[in-house]
Formats: C-alpha cells, sequence, structure tokens
C-alpha cells in the first residue's frame, strides 16, 4: 500500500515510520478503500517537501497534498 521515495534525502527507518504513523489516520477513515500511498520526501537547499498521493477505488479522483517548510517532519 504504502511507496514512499527520497529525492536528494535518504529514507531512514525514523522517517519511514514517521510518515506510515501520519498517514494510517487516512487508512482509519477510508479502510479497506485505499488502494495505495505514493510518498515523496524532497529536500533542496533549506526547503523541504511531502507530497502524498492517496488512491481510493470506486473514485477516479485522487487525493493529493503537499507541503513545503523548513523542517521535513513538520512537511509531513
Amino acid at each position: 500500500i504504502f511507496t514512499i521515495d527520497g529525492h536528494h534525502v535518504e529514507v531512514t527507518a525514523a522517517l519511514d515510520e514517521y510518515v506510515k504513523k501520519k498517514l494510517d489516520k487516512i487508512i482509519t477513515v477510508f479502510g479497506s478503500k485505499v488502494i495505495s500511498i505514493h510518498v515523496v520526501l524532497n529536500v533542496e537547499k533549506y526547503l523541504h517537501t511531502a507530497e502524498a498521493e492517496v488512491k481510493i477505488s470506486n473514485d477516479p479522483n485522487t487525493i493529493f497534498a503537499n507541503a513545503t517548510s523548513k523542517d521535513l517532519y513538520a512537511s509531513i
């Protein structure tokens, strides 16, 4: 279900666990309707960006969210 990619940042076990903990809320709400969750973490100089794309079954739309800050954990 989860795919986590890092651009210019290594996805450590701590980051992986933190992202999954945050996205567990989505699974709680949508349950088994969640088909996939793709997260991209990107670091460029002082900008840390987290993007998430969630696909839900029986819904042609995709839920997309992104955030940028000076702290990667805050962006997540």
